[in-house]
Order: C-alpha cells, then sequence, then structure tokens
C-alpha cells in the first residue's frame, strides 16, 4: 500500500527525489521517470525532482514508485544530512517483527516517522542530521539472505508513505540514543560488540601483534584512571551512564563503584546524583557496557589509548606475574592440545581450529620464550565435553558435561549456544560448579566456542516433554530414549532438563529395567481391573491407557480430557492412583494443586503424554486465587495452551502445556469449562472391606497384607515398573493409521451405546471422554493379550463403566448445561449491575405465581460475556455468540418441567424476550430472583409463617396500611398521590395516602402498563400486588400488569384515608360494588369497542394513537390509554412505540 500523503513533509520539501519500478531487473534502481529502464544518476542534483513532481508522475505507470537521495553533498540542509535506517527482510509470518530485531518503541517514542518498505517485509526510518559513527558497518546475517541492518547516509532510498499504525510524523534528529540502537542491532546481527573491540584494536596498534593479546589486558585501573581524567564528568546523563556502567562491569561493583564516584564529583554532584549513581552501578551487569565504552569516550575527548597500551603491555618473552599463569617444568606431565582432536567434527560436518590448549584439567594458553620458559595462561579450570548438539524450535543447543580440574563431580547442563556470546552468561549457565572457574575475555569465549562445536557429537532434536513424539517413534524420558525394541543409544530426539520435579518424579531407567518380564506384566493386568468397583475404575484405566497417545488425540481432535477422581476420606483415591502412576513408569509421590505458579506450570509442561498427577484438589479449602491459577492452567493443558513466564534478564519463556492431567479430591471439578473437559468418576470406600475381592487383588498387586480365610497373607507384590517398560513399548509400536481408525470406531461404539439406553444432551467435549475411555480400554485389551494376560473386564463392564460416565452428562445428569451457567452468570451480572431493568430484561407477573424474568438475549449476552471478562471468568465457558443459546433455549423449553416458559415471547419495551420462571429458575440453578428486582424466593420461611403473612396481606382483621408486612397477593384501599414518570428504568412511581395521612410508595416496573396514569386523586382498590422493602430499608408496592387495579367512589372512611379491604366492603361496600360493577361493565364495552376499531380500521403493522383512537369513538383518552395498554400486555395484539402503537395482527 502505498499514501505518499503520510511522508514527512520536510521531506517533500527538498527538491531530491526520483522514481523506481518494480517490474524492472532492478526494481529499486533509482530513475528519472516512472517508466524508464535505465538508471538515473543519482548522485547528480540535475536529475532530482520535486516531490510533487514524482508523487504525480507515479500514478501514471502501476509499478512505479519514489525515492529520496540521501545525498552528503547537498548543502541545503538546516538539520543536518537526511539517512535512511533500512531494516531488511525483518517482518516475520506473523507480521510483527522477527525477534532478533532490536525494540523500535525508542523511534516511536520520539514520535518517529516509520514506514514499511515496498516489500513489506522491512522498514525505512529517516533521520535528520545523520552521522554514521566510525564503528558502523552495514551488516546481514549472509550474504545470501537480505535480512539485516543498513544506515544509508548517502544513498538512494524508496519511500511509499505505507506506515506504521503506532509511528509518528517526525523526522527525528540523530543523537546517542540512536548511536546505541544501532550498536545492539550490529552486536544482533555479527554477535560482536563494536566497541568491545576497540579494547584488542588498541592493543593490536601498540603492540603491531594481533595473535593472541587478551583483549583487556592492559586496561587497567591506572590506566582507567588516567582516561577519565579526559572525560568531563559534567557531560550528559547518557554518557554518565555508560561510563557508570562500564567501570562496574570492569572492575567491578565496589572498585568500579568507587572509581565511578571519583570521577563524577564536579559540580553537579549532590545528594540525587549519588542515589542514581548507586542504581546506575547495581544496575550495569543486565547491560554490555564495559572497557571499549570508556576508551571510545576518552579517544573522543582526545586520549591517546595506544600510547597507554604500549605502556602497559608486557614483553611477550617475558613469563607474565599473573595468578593465572602457571610455568610449565621439563619434567611436567606434556600438556594437551584439544587443537588437532577438535578440527573436524564427524556428526555435524563442522570444521574449527581453536587456539586454547588443554592442560591440568583446563583451558588457557601455553607459550615458550626463546629462552625455553614455557607456562600456561589459565583460562578455565575446568574441561567441556559436547555429548549432543540439539535443535529445538530453531534454536541451537549443547548437551555438555563439564569436568572440573578439581577432583570435584562431573555434571551435565544444556545450554544454548549463545551462552558463548557473554561472559556474564557463560559463568551464569557453565561455570556453576563448586570449584570452577573462568579467567577468560570475550576473545576467550570465542575460541571456547569453536573448541566445543568442532568435537566429534551427535546432532539431535531436543525436547522439553517427556513421552511420546510420533514423528520419531521415540518416547523421550530423562533417563534415555525408548523405542519399540526397547532403550536405544542412538535416538533422534533428546530431552533437554530443566531441573523441575517432574523429571525427578520419572522412575524407569535402563539401569534397572532392559527387558520385559511378559508374565509378570500379563499378571498385573489380570489384577489390576479387580482392585477396585469396575464401573467406577474402568473409567481410570480407559484414559490411563489412552494418555500415552495423547499426541496422537490432540491432532486430531485439538485437546485432551483430564481425569478427575473423587471420594470421601479412606476411599483408596491416593493409593490407587499412585498405583497408577506408577504404572507409566512415574515415583507414586503427587504433586500438590496449591503450589507455586513455577511448579504447576513445568510440570504440566514437562510431557505431552506420560500423565501429571495432582492430589488434594479442594476448592473450598484454596484460596480463590490458588483456585484459579491451578484451573487456568488446567484449561490451557486440555487446548495445549501456551504459558508465557519472564526472566529476570528481561526475557520471555514459553510453556506449552501439553501434559495429560490426572486430579484427586474430595470434591468435585468446579467450573462449567472444567466439568465438560473432565472425565468424573467416585471412589466408594467398599473396595476396602477386609474379605473383599478388590482388596485382595490390590494389596496382591501392591505387596500389602490382607485378610482371607482367617489367614494372614502377604504377597511379594510386583514390579509396575516392569509394566511400564512394556507399554511404553506397546505405543511406540502403533501405527497413526491403524490408532485413527479405533478412535474412530470407538466414538461409533460411544453413539450406539447412548442411543440404545436413550441418554441424550452428551456434547462433542463429554462424547470425546466417553470415546477416550473405550479407545483406552480397547487398547489395555490389545496390549494384555499381547502379554498373555486371560481374566479381562467382560463387555457388559466396559458398557456399565461409560453408561456411569455418560449418565452424568446427559439430559438427566448432574452436570449443568451451558445454557444454566449462562442464566447463572446473568443473575450475577444483573446483581453487579451490568444489565438492567428495562434494557436488558423485565419483570412480568411480578408477585404472582407466574412471576416471569424476560431477557433479551441479545443484548444481554454482550453484557454478560463483558461481566465475565471483567471479572476473569474464563472458566465458565461461554458460547461463541447468542445465537448460539437460542437452539439449545429452545430444546430446554420443549422440556415438561423446564425453567424456560417461552423461548420467545413479545414483551413490552423489549420486543422478543426469552421468559424465565422464576421460581424453577432459583431452584434448579444459582439463580437470584432479586437481582433482576423479582421477588426473593424465601426457603426459610416456614408454611405457617406464610399463611399468616398472607392472611394480614389480605387484610383480614382490618389490618391498616402502616402494618403490610412485605409479601405478595397484597390488598388494599387507597388514594393515588404524586404521580411521576419512573426513575431509572421504571414505567411510573408515587405514593399511597392511608389512614390519618400515612403514606406507602409505589412503583410500576419497566415492561408494564402505567395503570394510574392520570389518576392522581383518584381512589383504588388494589389487589394482587406485591409489597417489598427497597434499597434503603423502606416499604414500596410493586403494581404490574397481574396486579388488579379497580377505581372506588371514596366513602366517608376512604376520604379521611386509606382503608383495609374489608373495611371499604363493611362501611361503604354497596356503594363501592355498584360503583366497581359499573366501571368493569363500561371498561369491557370500551375494550370491544377498541378492538373493533383496530380489526376494521388498522390492518396488520398500522400504527394507531391514543388521541386517533379516542376521537373515533368519542371516548375518554385516559381510559382507551388503559385498554391499548392492556391489549400490550395482556393480548398481543399492540406493540408499543415511540410516538404511540403498532398493530401486530
Amino acid at each position: 500500500m502505498s499514501d505518499f500523503d503520510n511522508i514527512p513533509d520536510e521531506l517533500k520539501q527538498h527538491d531530491q527525489w526520483l522514481y523506481w519500478n518494480a517490474s524492472n531487473d532492478k526494481p529499486r534502481k533509482p530513475l528519472a521517470s516512472p517508466a524508464a529502464d535505465y538508471g538515473a544518476s543519482w548522485s547528480n542534483p540535475d536529475e532530482w525532482q520535486t516531490f510533487e513532481e514524482v508523487s504525480e508522475g507515479s500514478k501514471t505507470v502501476a509499478e512505479a514508485g519514489i525515492g529520496f537521495v540521501n545525498a552528503a553533498n547537498n548543502s541545503n540542509h538546516p538539520r543536518g544530512i537526511y539517512g535512511v535506517i533500512d531494516l531488511d527482510g525483518i517482518i516475520g509470518e506473523d507480521g510483527h517483527p522477527k525477534d532478533w530485531v532490536p525494540s523500535i518503541a525508542p523511534f516511536v517514542d520520539h514520535d518517529a516517522y516509520i514506514e514499511y518498505s515496498p516489500s513489506g517485509e522491512g522498514m525505512h526510518i529517516p533521520i535528520a542530521g545523520a552521522e554514521e559513527p566510525d564503528w558502523w558497518s552495514d551488516e546481514h546475517f549472509s550474504e545470501e539472505e537480505h535480512e539485516g541492518v543498513e544506515y544509508l547516509t548517502n544513498k538512494y532510498a524508496t519511500y511509499t508513505g505505507d506506515k506504521l499504525p503506532r509511528a509518528g510524523d517526525e523526522v527525528v534528529e540523530w543523537g546517542d540514543w540512536i548511536k546505541e540502537w544501532l550498536r545492539e542491532a550490529y552486536k544482533t546481527v555479527t554477535g560482536s560488540d563494536p566497541l568491545a573491540d576497540r579494547t584488542k584494536q588498541v592493543a593490536n596498534d601498540a603492540t603491531g601483534d594481533s595473535s593472541s593479546t587478551p583483549d583487556e589486558e592492559w586496561f587497567v585501573e591506572e590506566v582507567a584512571e588516567e582516561a577519565l581524567k579526559e572525560i568531563d564528568s559534567d557531560c550528559g546523563y547518557k554518557k554518565w551512564r555508560d561510563i557508570g556502567m562500564a567501570l562496574s562491569n570492569r572492575f567491578g561493583t565496589s572498585r568500579g563503584g568507587r572509581m565511578f564516584e571519583s570521577w563524577s564529583r564536579g559540580s553537579g554532584w549532590d545528594e540525587e546524583a549519588e542515589d542514581q549513581a548507586d542504581r546506575i552501578v547495581s544496575d550495569a551487569r543486565n547491560y554490555d557496557y564495559d572497557a571499549g565504552t570508556i576508551i571510545h569516550y576518552a579517544q573522543d575527548s582526545g586520549w591517546d589509548a595506544t600510547a597507554a597500551a604500549r605502556e602497559q603491555l608486557p614483553d611477550r618473552d617475558t613469563v607474565p606475574d599473573k595468578p593465572t599463569v602457571e610455568r610449565v617444568d621439563e619434567d611436567s606431565e606434556p600438556p594437551e592440545s584439544d587443537t588437532e582432536e577438535s578440527t573436524e567434527q564427524d556428526s555435524a560436518g563442522i570444521t574449527a581450529v581453536s587456539t586454547l590448549d588443554h592442560y591440568d584439567g583446563g583451558y588457557g594458553y601455553l607459550n615458550t620464550n626463546e629462552d625455553g620458559e614455557t607456562w600456561f595462561e589459565r583460562v578455565t579450570n575446568f574441561k567441556l565435553d559436547a555429548e549432543s548438539f540439539l535443535f529445538k524450535d530453531g534454536t541451537r543447543l549443547i548437551d555438555l558435561t563439564v569436568i572440573p580440574s578439581s577432583g570435584e563431580e562431573t555434571y551435565d547442563i544444556t545450554v544454548p549456544a549463545k551462552v558463548f556470546n557473554d561472559a556474564r552468561r557463560f559463568r551464569d549457565n557453565i561455570v556453576t560448579g563448586l570449584t570452577t572457574t573462568f579467567e577468560g575475555t570475550p576473545s576467550d569465549l570465542n575460541e571456547l566456542r569453536k573448541l566445543v562445536g568442532a568435537q566429534p557429537a551427535p546432532v539431535r532434536k531436543g525436547t522439553h516433554h517427556m513421552g511420546l513424539h510420533p514423528g520419531e517413534g521415540e518416547i523421550v524420558t530423562p533417563e534415555g530414549v525408548i523405542t519399540a525394541d526397547g532403550w536405544t543409544d542412538d535416538p533422534e530426539m533428546a530431552y533437554i532438563e530443566r531441573e523441575i520435579a517432574a523429571e525427578r518424579a520419572f522412575e524407569l531407567s535402563p539401569e534397572t529395567h532392559t527387558s520385559v518380564d511378559r508374565d509378570e506384566v500379563a499378571s498385573i493386568l489380570e489384577l489390576l481391573p479387580k482392585t477396585r468397583n469396575s464401573d467406577r475404575f474402568l473409567p481410570v484405566l480407559g484414559w490411563l491407557y489412552t494418555a500415552p497417545f495423547r499426541p496422537y488425540v490432540q491432532d486430531w481432535e485439538g485437546q485432551f480430557n483430564t481425569l478427575h477422581v473423587t471420594g470421601e476420606t479412606g476411599a483408596g483415591k491416593s493409593s490407587t492412583l499412585s498405583l497408577a502412576w506408577q504404572l507409566i513408569g512415574m515415583n507414586g509421590d503427587p504433586m500438590a494443586c496449591d503450589d507455586t505458579k513455577f511448579a504447576l506450570t513445568t510440570a504440566m509442561a514437562s510431557t505431552n503424554s506420560i500423565p501429571m498427577w495432582f492430589d488434594e484438589y479442594k476448592p473450598g479449602d484454596m484460596k480463590d486465587w490458588e483456585l484459579d491459577r491451578f484451573q487456568t492452567l488446567m484449561r490451557k493443558s486440555t487446548r495445549g495452551g501456551i504459558e508465557t513466564r519472564g526472566n529476570a534478564d528481561k526475557s520471555t519463556e514459553e510453556y506449552r502445556l501439553a501434559s495429560p492431567l490426572m486430579i484427586s479430591g474430595e470434591q468435585a471439578v468446579q467450573g462449567a469449562a472444567e466439568e465438560r473437559r473432565s472425565i468424573q468418576t467416585r471412589f466408594l470406600e467398599n473396595v476396602k472391606q477386609s474379605g473383599s475381592v478388590t482388596r485382595e487383588a490390590f494389596s496382591r498387586l501392591t505387596g500389602t497384607a490382607y485378610e482371607k480365610d482367617g489367614e494372614t497373607h502377604e504377597p511379594s507384590g510386583y514390579d509396575l515398573h516392569e509394566h511400564a517398560f512394556a507399554y511404553h513399548q506397546f505405543v511406540a509400536r502403533q501405527d497413526e493409521a491403524t490408532l485413527k481408525k479405533q478412535w474412530k470406531e470407538s466414538r461409533e461404539y460411544v453413539r450406539d451405546l447412548l442411543t440404545t439406553h436413550g441418554i441424550t444432551g452428551v456434547d462433542d467435549l463429554p462424547r470425546q471422554g466417553l470415546q477416550t475411555i473405550h479407545f483406552g480400554l480397547a487398547a489395555f485389551g490389545r496390549f494384555a493379550t499381547e502379554v498373555g494376560a486371560e481374566s479381562l473386564p467382560t463387555a457388559e463392564e466396559i458398557d456399565n463403566a461409560l453408561l456411569y460416565v455418560a449418565s452424568q452428562f446427559g439430559d438427566k445428569g448432574s452436570r449443568k448445561s451451558h445454557l444454566d451457567r449462562f442464566l447463572e452468570l446473568a443473575s450475577r451480572a444483573a446483581a453487579e449491575d451490568y444489565i438492567e431493568e428495562g434494557q436488558h430484561y423485565a419483570v412480568v407477573n411480578f408477585g404472582t405465581p407466574e412471576e416471569e424474568v424476560a431477557i433479551k438475549l441479545s443484548r444481554t449476552f454482550d453484557s454478560v460475556s463483558k461481566y465475565a471478562q471483567d471479572f476473569a471468568l474464563d472458566g465458565e465457558d461461554m458460547l461463541n455468540a447468542a445465537k448460539d443459546y437460542r437452539s439449545r433455549i429452545k430444546e430446554t423449553g420443549d422440556k415438561a418441567g423446564s425453567y424456560i416458559n417461552e423461548a420467545s415471547q413479545y414483551t413490552t419495551g423489549l420486543n422478543r424476550c426469552v421468559r424465565i420462571d422464576v421460581s424453577r429458575a432459583a431452584e434448579e440453578l444459582q439463580f437470584e430472583p432479586e437481582a433482576f428486582g423479582a421477588t426473593p424466593i424465601d426457603d426459610d420461611t416456614d408454611e405457617s409463617s406464610k399463611e399468616d403473612q398472607a392472611q394480614r396481606n389480605s387484610n383480614h382483621g382490618h389490618t391498616a396500611i402502616a402494618t403490610l408486612a412485605p409479601g405478595r397477593d397484597i390488598s388494599f384501599t387507597a388514594e393515588i398521590v404524586n404521580v411521576s414518570d419512573g426513575e431509572y428504568s421504571r414505567r411510573a412511581q408515587g405514593e399511597f395516602e392511608g389512614q390519618a395521612g400515612s403514606r406507602l410508595g409505589w412503583v410500576i416496573p419497566g415492561g408494564n402498563s402505567h395503570v394510574f396514569s392520570a389518576r392522581q386523586g383518584q381512589t383504588v382498590r388494589i389487589s394482587k400486588a406485591t409489597l417489598r422493602t427497597d434499597q434503603d430499608g423502606l416499604k414500596e408496592v410493586v403494581v404490574n400488569d397481574a396486579t388488579e387495579v379497580e377505581i372506588v367512589e371514596p366513602t366517608a372512611d376512604t376520604q379521611a384515608g386509606l382503608d383495609t379491604a374489608e373495611e371499604a366492603t363493611t362501611d361503604g361496600g354497596e356503594e363501592a360494588e355498584a360503583a366497581t360493577d359499573g366501571a368493569q361493565g363500561a371498561g369491557a364495552q370500551l375494550k370491544k369497542k377498541v378492538k373493533d376499531e383496530l380489526r376494521t380500521e388498522y390492518g396488520p403493522r398500522a400504527e394507531c394513537s391514543v388521541a386517533g383512537i379516542a376521537g373515533a369513538l368519542d371516548a375518554d383518552p385516559t381510559a382507551v390509554e388503559t385498554v391499548l395498554a392492556d391489549l400490550v400486555t395482556r393480548e398481543g395484539l399492540l406493540e408499543e412505540t415511540e410516538d404511540g402503537y403498532r398493530r401486530l395482527s
């Protein structure tokens, strides 16, 4: 994309523009015209054109573009010469800069203009006042790859106007921060620091020798102090900081810090500067500033570094007096040289020559002078042996054995090859023994890299995941690699240790198990299913024997079910799962659910097919954040998700959570997402009864005592790791095509089983869990047959186990559906004011047995989703869109006794809504009616108190308004006062006035008719109303479409105030009844006339109004409005509009 308007105006003002054409052999060649096929002399100002000329001219040729000449000989630049940082080939397949590219955040922070190159794979950043550093050279990773960094200061550069979204509009000015950015880029591409090389270059200039002079040997403390005298300490902050960090890194925190403080004590030194200096020194090790930094700044100030080096460098014919130098006597053992043995590496085809010598168990340099004196200048006091070279996700790793010369025990490490780039990183990763030391320089690290890289060692693929790697047909473990034929000495894969608990838990080893005892394995397989109730235990076995095939299942289905075992204390959960874990090669000791996040993450990322077991899952005892942390990782693990962890050096490390998880505890797994993804079984205690078949089988298997026929038996038990070794070989022998066929057959078997037994409502994920059980039990059967086992689970036992698990998921099961969870979430969202009455829902038939909540699904879904996101409720497993719930709502509504009364029914103000039966929803779900403003369900009120309340609210016994108790079905007579529009989502509100002037508030919720419109001052008889307490503790009457309202003539008593219903009947009953009968008769007649008028004069979807119908019938507009409102809410003949009503049918 090109948008030349984005190009900074500052560049447009200069007449230094030319064309380029993408269709030419050299597409980026500068051209004098858009269609030219020959290049322009870009250095000739006579050929340059204005921006307006090239931008218009490029429009005439489809493949033409424009570019700017960064010309050093053009003096018409008030801000100096322009240049361009050209980042080639840096955009990865994901559209983001590749990992090696230094962050462009400094440019963004400076509001720099940045654009994509014509290929879309690079970036261009124009710079004003360009000054190419004397150490700079354009660098690419290789001559073949056009990927790297160039700094164009006297060249032609293309411009596209394809601006980065977060870029600014400024041509930023050259400064030290750009120089530092270029230095980082140079180091990334070349692997070396251009300033660090200055020390060696200065030494070479001083001695005329470029052979083996240690880089920083001459830059001692005295020389550094002389160099600092040439640099003004009252310089800019960046230079001051660089020098402080360089001193700390060169001479150590203590000594370097003192030198920094001594030099800094100029006119700007104060308490704040002292605090800053302390921070700089302490942070220095995280940066690469060193002696070269000081030399660079000192030379810029006129210091003669070459002369200083000449004074310090020793005569190479004299034995140096240094702690790292050892004399080699004639009688000493001849030194070994690794040079010859490491010139060629057979496996990797690498040829490299190192100048390091091996002597006395370490590496260094052997020197002999003209007098025949020989000495060894030590770099390390240990030796490195490369066991293998690994490749993991494009990263080069080396499996090394470190052999200390002190006699300390050797240790194995796996490190990235880049540890040889930096002395600090090398010490932190390799020099970790009790006695190991490294006294070298960056150039020594280069020699060590060559020495190790040229050692003969195999090249393998590295992995952090124990378990099956289908492409290679290998089971990778911390102890070695298992194939179909057992342990192999020449695997394609190699395990990369992380030094975590999961690795220590794996116990199967080539030192203990080298062959399979088929008879022992057969006995284990025959006893195993008999150790527990088959319907509860076979689901565990089915999952356990499928887990080693997880890489296949993950590839076919995208996720893998979790196993969750519950049971009371003493039910034998832990002992059984410990046995199961040992059957796979583990030690039988579980992980903890409340462990640290790092421990949980690394455990779940340690395998891709060997199960990880977490015990003591107790949501009631775990802190909320602990439970949320564990379940978040558990959900990620079922999908094989990625967890990212930051490191101390500000880098990040990714962990792919691929372990099959088995979890045990006394409580069932919480959360809808977790429930649907887990296979749950509950263990019973009866298996442990003395004399039972299950107790005997478990004891014989594990070697524990049991009672039988009045005698105590003490069996020897079986080696469960024999089974592990045999089953891993069995897994490695299986081919994917056959396994996929068997997986499909298991799905078909489960489908037929559910159909046969009439089990419906089992979703895809729970169905995959059943498929997993059947597939695993089939694998168990094939494996058992292969080793000669005979007494195996019957087909009936397998079916019963599948039906036991299926019954939890089906329509009659105890697990909650997506719709159940959505309505529970909606209730919680309403309580938090994420959804509001009148906008998302309405309460219909308030206070009656037919009370409903009408939910506008489309609006409510969006707000509930936001609530779930804001409260980090990602475990609630919501569906993707509101429409995904509609079919479930209809299916649920079709079932007898459902809490869905109507899947779609017209509701005033909201149009079509889902109607929820309040009582049933509250009974079946964690659904709180009061969150919606509906009547609370009081489970604690006994029947007698309910009857008493109903008695009072019906006003038997002449109860006055002030004594009415909150509840449903209250009746009274009152005068309407203070009628007003409702606040928030209410339709209207006001007050009733009662005896002695007492008053009681009333409200009409949104979605109901305004029955009190224009009735202020009238006396009414109210029936079937609800009295509730508002948020301030005040009583108020809720009037809705189910409430009966009658206009009555005030009697002597009612004129004095509010009477109860019975009082009104007693004191003025005849008149009141007559008035009521008359009002009801007139109302019915008017309603018939209005309906006739609508049917004859207004067609479907026609608009109508109160005034129009009242005028046509010569009727009271207030009475007509009451009738129209009734036709909206009760009969569904009309719907309200902004200006009136619309006929529906």
